[in-house]
């Protein structure tokens, strides 16, 4: 079991960086869609392609524009630990899953909007 949350962990650690690579490279003027940056990313790995999330690996991430804000969901995205530690919902969420969020590290902001709103628009 610890070997397959270490696998899980690893492998996501890797689509993260390699995409947050492949999303800044230049030779496009056109910005890339916050559905595209959700797979893109990684995001999909854990919580679906359509958001609806993966037992054990990532909650569906439908409908949840009632609990966040894009200010909010923001902050929990650059720090997802440390938000849900001081967020009881989260916290107690945050038990039935492998492995703990990663967190958005690129500096590209208009990105993480894009990305905050394809997730704060999933039905």
């Amino acid at each position: 079991m610890i070997l397959s949350r270490s696998l899980v962990a690893v492998s996501t650690a890797l689509a993260l960086v390699g995409c947050l690579l492949l999303a800044s490279c230049p030779g496009s003027n056109e910005p890339v869609a916050g559905k595209d940056l959700f797979v893109n990313w990684g995001c999909a790995n854990c919580h679906a392609a359509g958001g609806t999330g993966i037992q054990g690996l990532g909650p569906s991430l439908q409908g949840k524009a009632v609990n966040w804000t894009r200010e909010s969901l923001t902050e929990y995205l650059r720090d997802p630990t440390g938000y849900a530690a001081k967020n009881p919902r989260l916290k107690e969420q945050g038990r039935g899953y492998m492995t703990p969020m990663p967190p958005i590290l690129t500096k590209d902001e208009a990105a993480v909007a894009r990305l905050v709103d394809h997730v704060l628009a999933l039905p």
